[in-house]
């Protein structure tokens, strides 16, 4: 058994791409993390990996087609979207897929990893508006998170025009004393999520050619 720590900035094609440079190495994934990656050993350098998001499907879509996968005797992975995020009994609402996730459930598995020997297709995006509709699906995400990263940063520098918070009838308490970490924190959500908008649409650009 082999442990690998790696954090995938690119969470998708970028885990796809070092899943399969593993598998070329003879390395069978065992479990992915946000952060840590097991693998096993193997004699079979003839596998490989499609890594798709699925975080905007409701549990039970999920549940449904995973199925389907597994009745196509094709194996599936879960992984989560979240860097370092445990949670356990939690409901959240994904405003950017107007749709509801829990834990247990949805929550840390918006992302599929399908496993195949080579030469056998995955079913997965076999035509172009399926790719399509899974770029527009990501885009969302990022577009929520960038929004986010406004506020955060808005919130910080609205606080340092001091007398003019101070007048605002509702205070942000948290700002008092760390006006500058809400800048920062927004400034780097927002960065990454412009990071990923344009490799999106990017690969989105690639396709519609």
């Amino acid at each position: 058994m082999k442990t690998v720590m790696r954090i995938f900035f690119n969470p998708i094609e970028g885990r796809e791409k070092y899943l399969n440079e593993m598998a070329s190495k003879g390395y069978r994934l065992i479990k992915s993390g946000s952060i840590f990656h097991k693998f096993e050993k193997t004699n079979n350098h003839d596998r490989k990996y499609s890594v798709q998001y699925v975080g905007h499907l409701s549990n039970k879509k999920r549940i449904e087609y995973e199925d389907f996968i597994k009745n196509l005797n094709v194996k599936s992975t879960s992984a989560p979207l979240n860097i370092g995020k445990v949670t356990l009994g939690n409901v959240r609402y994904r405003p950017y897929h107007n749709t509801i996730a829990t834990s247990p459930g949805a929550i840390n598995k918006e992302i599929l990893i399908l496993e195949c020997e080579k030469g056998k297709e995955i079913p997965v995006f076999t035509d172009k508006e399926s790719k399509l509709e899974d770029l527009k699906n990501r885009k969302r995400v990022n577009i929520y998170t960038f929004v986010v990263g406004l506020l955060f940063m808005g919130l910080g520098l609205f606080k340092k025009t001091g007398n003019l918070y101070e007048k605002t009838y509702i205070s942000f308490r948290p700002l008092d004393k760390y006006p500058l970490v809400w800048v920062v924190v927004g400034g780097v959500i927002l960065g990454l999520s412009l990071y990923h908008l344009f490799r999106i649409l990017k690969v989105e650009g690639t396709i519609k050619k």
